[in-house]
């Protein structure tokens, strides 16, 4: 009796797992840059909502081209609220000094449906803020 009753609560366990919106935890999935190069435009970013995801993409201004860049996600999702900071790592190469631009883009999945709020940051600039509205994924 007690087997079937350790059987039984385990199958309630996972029904009841099976049920948590476990594709509504933000994460970056992808991440790219391009070479920078020396430039005399400004900064950029953009961002564009799909279902369950967010796509951004931009450029970066860099003291010298010879940067590589990397993406930090902060998220609080109980907010519907995602922070982007793109920041800079400079490479240990020889470098011409000018004013270069570093594309970039990159992919966050596991958004759950509705208007979240977004905010990028180049270092410690804010290059974007807005509001996109994210349709459920399928």
């Amino acid at each position: 009796m007690k087997r079937i009753w350790a059987i039984a609560v385990l199958a309630c366990l996972v029904l009841l797992l099976g049920c948590l919106p476990w594709g509504s935890v933000p994460r970056l999935v992808g991440f790219t840059f391009g070479e920078g190069s020396c430039s005399a435009g400004g900064e950029t970013a953009q961002a564009s909502a799909g279902p369950g995801a967010l796509s951004f993409s931009g450029t970066f201004a860099a003291p010298t081209p010879c940067h590589r860049l990397k993406a930090v996600l902060q998220k609080i999702a109980s907010q519907h609220q995602i922070v982007l900071s793109i920041v800079q790592e400079e490479l240990a190469t020889p470098c011409g000094q000018c004013l270069a631009l570093i594309p970039y883009s990159g992919w966050i999945e596991g958004l759950g449906p509705g208007r979240w709020h977004v905010r990028v940051y180049h270092q410690d600039r804010k290059v974007l803020q807005g509001e996109f509205n994210v349709p459920a994924a399928p």
